[in-house]
């Protein structure tokens, strides 16, 4: 929707429709205090086009700062304009930080650009017909991932703020952000665990939990699901303390149970109707946990197996789960 404001005599003004970049450079101009051209300057290339001048020098021209940066719809970004991303944003999140100062600047920051900026970008994401939820996804795996200092945090939530801002294009946000982690942090955000909960004071870490985290796609889809080690059931209409009902409409009613046997953690089928496999993250072998029912053979008994962080547990055609380990309070 466009947005309206009024002139001198109160006549309306039809402004532009926000964008992903509009709502980057309104974000660090009221939050980091930093003005459409000092960010421009620092997220543009020096690299001189075939135009004769480097996008760097061009934002003196305001139509070009405006049309062609500022408020460039999606369709229209021009990604070979831009510097190195690593780069211009480290810069401009440190200025974010400096401006925002306190006692605690840098949990300010997360808790900005992984709340009230996010859900800015994730709803101006929807307005052009483009995957918000990956942008969710996303900021879910950064708020929950370990870090080796605390203070990395911000920087990801920003970093793939900035750079969604600047391509409109999520996929390539996340594969910069990660790529980042995994250069810079020697992280792999692929594998590394996640946290479901903070513990609370004086409560103690059970080692051996784990959760389900569910793909859809090449995407994740929080929350992440803790497994009960009495057992947890799982299927459309499966009941019990934490039941994993979020599955495809080829998953059984009662489908399978997993439960922790001391301090191994087993997935067994209850004779579904579209079977069960897991595919070991180890090694990327696929075993069956149990065969559809068009395949199994009465004689053959169908042991529990035994799963491990990192594998990816099928149940049915497509309903996939990803098994992490996770912070459990006991």
């Amino acid at each position: 929707m466009a947005l309206r404001n009024r002139n001198l005599r109160g006549t309306p003004l039809l402004l532009s429709r926000e964008t992903p970049s509009s709502v980057l450079y309104a974000d660090l101009r009221s939050y980091g205090g930093i003005t459409n051209k000092d960010a421009a300057r620092t997220l543009l290339s020096a690299n001189i086009t075939a135009g004769g001048k480097a996008p760097r020098d061009r934002i003196e021209s305001r139509t070009y700062l405006s049309r062609e940066v500022v408020h460039v719809s999606p369709k229209n970004v021009n990604p070979t304009i831009f510097a190195d991303f690593y780069g211009s944003t480290q810069t401009l999140c440190s200025r974010v930080v400096s401006h925002v100062g306190g006692q605690d600047p840098y949990a300010s920051v997360t808790r900005h650009y992984a709340n009230d900026a996010a859900a800015k970008m994730c709803s101006v994401l929807a307005s052009y017909g483009l995957d918000e939820q990956l942008y969710r996804n996303e900021c879910a795996r950064l708020m929950r991932v370990r870090l080796k200092s605390e203070r990395d945090r911000h920087l990801l939530l920003f970093m793939l703020f900035c750079i969604t801002g600047c391509l409109a294009d999520i996929r390539n946000a996340t594969v910069y952000v990660e790529d980042f982690a995994h250069q810079k942090l020697a992280l792999d955000l692929a594998t590394v665990s996640v946290d479901v909960d903070t513990p609370e004071v004086g409560s103690t870490v059970e080692d051996s939990a784990l959760g389900l985290l569910r793909l859809v796609g090449n995407s994740a889809q929080p929350p992440i699901l803790s497994l009960n080690p009495g057992g947890t059931m799982v299927g459309a209409l499966a009941m019990g303390p934490n039941a994993v009902t979020n599955v495809g409409a080829d998953v059984s009613r009662t489908h399978a149970r997993i439960w922790r046997d001391g301090e191994r953690w087993l997935v067994c089928g209850l004779k579904s109707t579209n079977g069960t496999t897991l595919t070991l993250g180890s090694t990327n072998e696929v075993i069956s946990v149990e065969p559809p029912a068009s395949k199994r053979t009465r004689k053959i008994d169908y042991p529990p197996q035994e799963i491990h962080e990192g594998d990816i547990i099928c149940f049915g055609s497509n309903t996939r789960y990803l098994v992490l380990r996770v912070h459990a309070t006991i």
